[in-house]
């Protein structure tokens, strides 16, 4: 039986497929955008997060971040007035800032003799971070194996949502 591995620009597509459809449905409920210090609308929402994602898929993951970086400051207007955060950004938000930690970790682990290869492999599967992780303490690195553990626990949190 073979698996299909989920690297760092599957788990983005299918978590921006998943919450594009949950930002279209809340959509409907006839909610207006409150413009709160943004000069953009819910139509230019979508156009950043899918420059973030276009982003991961070129391996920028440092401008996928900062294209998502107020998605968290979203907030709507309800039918009665009231001014509401809108959260249904905030998971893609998260994974675009571990993946651009997770890649810095990464490109450091590749200059490094032993662990090149596994950790240019780590982007494509994810489930290569703990064996990554495991060469990291095995080899005097316990920081990098601890981090690569914690990085490798948001990208589950992530994984939720899909």
């Amino acid at each position: 039986m073979s698996r299909n591995p989920l690297g760092f620009v599957q788990l983005a597509e299918r978590l921006h497929e998943r919450l594009s459809r949950a930002w279209s449905s809340y959509l409907r409920y006839d909610i207006t955008m409150a413009p709160p210090d943004r000069e953009y609308g819910f139509e230019n929402l979508d156009a950043q997060t899918a420059g973030a994602l276009e982003a991961i898929r070129d391996g920028r993951f440092r401008d996928a971040g900062a294209l998502v970086t107020d998605l968290d400051a979203v907030k709507v207007i309800t039918d009665d007035g009231e001014r509401e955060e809108c959260w249904v950004w905030r998971p893609f938000q998260l994974l675009c800032y571990v993946l651009h930690d997770l890649d810095a970790l990464l490109a450091t682990l590749e200059g490094r003799k032993g662990s090149a290869d596994l950790a240019r492999a780590a982007r494509d599967d994810i489930d290569l971070l703990p064996i990554l992780a495991d060469w990291c303490e095995d080899h005097a690195r316990p920081a990098a194996g601890a981090e690569l553990r914690r990085l490798r626990t948001l990208l589950r949190e992530a994984e939720r949502f899909l």
